[in-house]
């Protein structure tokens, strides 16, 4: 398994990053962004896949708000965070008689402007390189 360090450092350079596309293959459990990030005058792309994806969380924003659409021309990676140990506040256990086995527990945290898109996954690929998050 990858450190949390490592995992941390691979995506820490893409905040701030422009998402051009994202894709959300559930046949094959997999969300992927591909990125674009400004570097002085040098315009670079990137390649982000979370693997083996058990479970997503997407918010539209705040209060009422979260009802209106967005314009999502130059959407902005405003932030992305791994968490070895999901976040309490970012844990979710069905209490509903007949679904308690869905349960899930969000280790990356992702802030698109002013939404949160949380994902349970057991890897992700930078830009072809494999990183563990959790082990079988």
């Amino acid at each position: 398994m990858n450190t949390d360090n490592q995992i941390n450092i691979a995506i820490g350079f893409l905040w701030a990053s422009f998402i051009e596309n994202i894709k959300f293959d559930l046949w094959n459990l997999q969300i992927s962004f591909d990125l674009l990030i400004y570097e002085a005058d040098n315009a670079k792309k990137h390649k982000l896949v979370f693997d083996s994806v058990s479970s997503f969380f997407f918010v539209n924003g705040e209060g009422d708000t979260r009802f209106n659409a967005h314009q999502w021309e130059n959407a902005e990676l405003s932030e992305i965070r791994y968490f070895k140990t999901p976040v309490d506040h970012i844990k979710h256990k069905s209490d509903k008689v007949g679904t308690p086995q869905f349960a899930t527990e969000p280790n990356f945290y992702l802030e698109i402007w002013d939404t949160v898109l949380m994902i349970e996954a057991k890897a992700i690929v930078v830009d072809n390189i494999k990183y563990v998050a959790i082990e079988d």
